[in-house]
């Protein structure tokens, strides 16, 4: 019988938890599935919030290990600042990125929406998804908008002119 190093274990067992545990995923929503944001919703919902990450519905971490959410943002990564809630295009960047906001919250997004056109949706492989059930619309002129977030849930955005970029974020909707 062959030992491990304590090290070589904790490494095996990080990437046991990294890979998802062996679950394959796909990119369609669960049915009521529940995700490691909080957020629940069915294939016929319509409002647009994600279900786990990037939308796919899967299943919370294990063990203490942090998914990829929607645009980069993992639970780790949302802030809480506000009220007023603002999210600001930097350079090819949103600042705050992730941003947790109560039910009923309205968030203004400043920025110059010509250069940086904002879109309700998520980033994958270097494209923009539009999330037509999304609360956050699609902008393309003037420099600031106020959204409204009714209902709980994770609503990504992005920047349609520079996702390849990862120009996104996301806000999270506390119930």
């Amino acid at each position: 019988m062959h030992r491990l190093s304590r090290s070589a274990l904790v490494y095996l067992i990080g990437c046991f938890f990294v890979l998802g545990c062996g679950e394959e995923t796909d990119s369609t929503p669960s049915s009521g599935g529940s995700s490691a944001f909080g957020g629940n919703s069915s294939a016929s919902d319509t409002t647009g919030a994600l279900n786990g990450p990037n939308g796919s519905g899967g299943n919370g971490g294990a063990g203490g290990a942090v998914d990829a959410g929607p645009n980069g943002c993992s639970d780790l990564d949302f802030v809480s600042l506000g009220p007023p809630y603002t999210i600001v295009s930097e350079g090819t960047e949103y600042s705050p990125k992730c941003l947790d906001v109560p039910a009923g919250a309205t968030v203004k997004f400043e920025g110059d929406f010509v250069t940086h056109p904002l879109s309700g949706g998520v980033i994958e492989d270097g494209v923009g998804i539009a999330d037509e059930g999304s609360p956050i619309p699609s902008v393309s002129s003037g420099s600031a908008v106020d959204v409204a977030f009714p209902t709980p849930g994770i609503f990504g955005f992005y920047c349609s002119h520079h996702a390849s970029l990862g120009m996104g974020g996301a806000v999270r909707v506390a119930r």
